[in-house]
């Protein structure tokens, strides 16, 4: 059913769709009384978040959130900017960092309350023309004339009643103001739909679904399928949605997401003492000592004590602090058998982010309290879309390849080769779902040429491996000028880590929210045991590069490093140098919106892959990021880095720096320079 109106907000759009909205601004004494202010929250309040204010002739006003998210600009700051506007908070959400758009039609009269919020951002997706909510901001003056009264009141009202069983779940009335209704980001009223909000948005699509109505339990090994997905929980919506009508109703379901809340206040209590006072799981400290964990903890392979004793024992981890959990789904949701897999995000002091992705239980299993205990998953296994921009700064001589810049886009299906002792207890893995071949794919273990770790292949006991765990869906060149040097690995027999035929954007559109894919671990032992992962979030479209019209051209990614890092891995002459480095220096600026690197790579091979070396590095991620800063890691590795600069003619020679960030819905981006 569609809500009538959308509070004071609409009040607004239909002054000024009657010839309201003039230049005029309301004043006492002479002086403008107009303000701006609102809330950024995720659900968890961007606390710190910068916020950005782009006025119609693309003039921009700044100001900071305060810790709950709250922001405002004064009189003085608006003064003389004219609607529309569009509205940008960039901060810490989870492990990483995001942007996220609103937008108000009409001129600031009085007291103006907008949020900046996942929905207001899936309102901005689907006025921007290439879907993409930053476009918005970056083209305000061929954007702004899409930003209209009557396009923005549409789409509120249209999303206002596809949320209005969740609204009055949420004890708030159906008709609560999306973009400016009042609200605290503390768990309560709107911000508990919020939190119980997925929007995940791409420039081909927006979905929105409901984690609260989408209880299933998938995390052990199972004998029967569950849920293909979680489609009937949500909708999709896009630019071409037509908002004059009713959108379907989000189920009204809702779910207490403060369930992992009090974790976050025992983990900062706890990390405020010094490492020699906190203890481990077993003997916790004074002010550890209400952590509570199941005795049968297990979490993807891992017991209490390998999650958490190095962390606890860790001078790292002194004054670490953690965030709002965040609930990714939950298992179950009743009164005697409450479970949900959450992610605990933390920041050390010296800006590394990390991400702590288990399950919080209250059962009789727990004792009818709460405990962290684990997915119960004796390994890691992780599937999730990743996207990747590689720069070929050389064209190869023995493997034809030109200097160019192109795309991929596809599926990382990860498992541990180190974690639950997967390196002797497991013979391979198959893996079966959404834009996989029917037959599936394999993960085989300790293949010669190849690095300890789970790599794919076609088969489980032949055919060539390329020592990788992304399945590559398709690939395109960057712009037209560019040439895209993966086109001929779809369909190679030796290129088993790449579809058989490039993957449509039709079909990659098709995968829903939440696709369960099948995993068969074939262990040792001749036993089987089956598991079923879900992908948080879909691969992204390819487009064209005559059109740039793909979602992989609206990834921002980190355009930043630094010419003495390229002259480093780019040889000045047709020798390789035979002195060893005994470190290389990555120097890069971050590159604004762009999710920030959270581990870079560096990997060298001078001739043969016996040769090869991989060394990595964590980065930190500061929410008080200034634009401009120069960010150095130093890598090392043993004996340094042989010969560093290999040969044009050498065919599997390489060097190569892999700057490597995540979005707060697990997307893998990917940023590799190449030579």
């Amino acid at each position: 059913m569609q809500a009538k109106n959308v509070g004071c907000f609409v009040l607004v759009v239909l002054l000024a769709a009657c010839g309201g909205g003039g230049g005029g601004s309301a004043s006492v004494g002479g002086a403008t009384s107009n303000t701006l202010s609102g809330v950024a929250a995720v659900g968890a309040p961007m606390a710190s978040a910068a916020i950005k204010l782009t006025c119609a002739d693309g003039t921009v006003k700044t100001t900071t959130a305060d810790s709950n998210g709250a922001y405002s600009f004064t009189a003085t700051d608006i003064a003389s900017c004219q609607a529309p506007y569009v509205l940008s908070a960039t901060g810490q959400v989870g492990d990483t960092q995001d942007t996220l758009v609103s937008v108000l039609p009409t001129t600031i009269s009085g007291s103006q309350n907008l949020n900046i919020t996942p929905v207001t951002h899936a309102i901005a997706a689907t006025l921007a023309s290439n879907g993409d909510p930053l476009k918005l901001v970056d083209s305000i003056a061929t954007e702004k004339s899409g930003i209209t009264s009557i396009s923005v009141f549409q789409r509120a009202t249209a999303l206002q009643g596809a949320l209005s069983g969740l609204l009055t779940s949420a004890g708030l009335p159906a008709n609560f103001d999306l973009l400016s209704g009042s609200f605290t980001a503390n768990s309560s009223g709107f911000d508990k739909v919020l939190d119980n909000l997925k929007v995940d948005v791409k420039a081909g699509g927006v979905e929105i679904s409901n984690v609260g109505a989408s209880v299933q339990d998938d995390m052990g090994s199972l004998t029967t399928a569950p849920a293909a997905d979680f489609s009937s929980s949500g909708i999709r919506i896009d630019r071409t949605t037509n908002f004059a009508s009713a959108l379907s109703t989000i189920p009204a379901q809702i779910q207490d997401t403060s369930i992992a809340d009090i974790f976050q206040t025992q983990l900062n209590n706890c990390f405020g003492s010094a490492s020699s006072a906190r203890g481990t799981v077993s003997s916790l400290g004074a002010t550890c000592s209400v952590l509570q964990f199941a005795s049968d903890y297990l979490n993807d392979g891992r017991n209490a004590a390998s999650e958490f004793n190095y962390r606890l024992q860790g001078q790292l981890y002194d004054n670490a602090k953690f965030g709002k959990p965040e609930i990714i789904r939950f298992l179950s949701a009743s009164p005697t058998d409450t479970r949900a897999l959450v992610s605990l995000s933390l920041t050390r002091t010296d800006g590394i982010t990390e991400q702590i992705v288990t399950v919080v239980e209250n059962s009789t299993t727990t004792g009818g309290v709460l405990k962290l205990r684990g997915n119960q998953r004796p390994y890691y296994l992780d599937i999730s879309g990743v996207v990747q921009k590689r720069s070929l700064l050389a064209a190869r001589l023995n493997s034809p390849q030109a200097r160019s810049t192109f795309y991929a886009t596809g599926l990382n299906i990860y498992l541990d080769y180190n974690v639950g002792n997967a390196h002797t207890l497991i013979k391979y893995v198959k893996i079966t779902g959404p834009l996989l071949p029917v037959g599936g794919i394999y993960l085989r273990k300790s293949v010669a040429g190849c690095t300890s770790y789970f790599s794919i292949f076609t088969h489980p006991t032949n055919a060539a491996s390329t020592c990788s765990a992304v399945y590559q869906l398709s690939s395109r060149e960057a712009s037209a000028s560019d040439t895209d040097n993966w086109a001929s690995k779809f369909g190679n027999a030796g290129s088993p880590n790449f579809a058989p035929a490039k993957i449509s954007d039709a079909d990659i559109l098709a995968v829903q929210s939440n696709a369960a894919y099948k995993v068969e671990v074939f262990l040792e032992d001749n036993t089987t045991a089956t598991y079923y992962q879900r992908l948080r979030s879909r691969p992204y479209t390819m487009g064209s590069s005559a059109t740039l019209s793909g979602e992989i051209d609206t990834v921002k990614w980190q355009e930043g490093l630094q010419q003495s890092s390229i002259d480093a891995m780019t040889p000045s002459s047709s020798i390789s140098y035979t002195t060893p480095l005994s470190a290389f220096t990555v120097a890069y600026v971050r590159t604004p919106n762009a999710a920030p690197p959270f581990k870079v790579y560096y990997s060298t091979q001078p001739t043969t892959a016996s040769t090869l070396k991989i060394e990595s590095v964590f980065l930190p991620i500061s929410p008080n990021y200034v634009a401009g800063d120069v960010i150095s890691s130093s890598l090392t590795t043993s004996g340094g880095w042989p010969e560093p600069r290999g040969l044009l003619d050498q065919t599997n020679a390489f060097n190569m720096i892999q700057f490597v960030s995540r979005n707060r819905f697990g997307t893998t981006i990917l940023r590799d320079y190449r030579y």
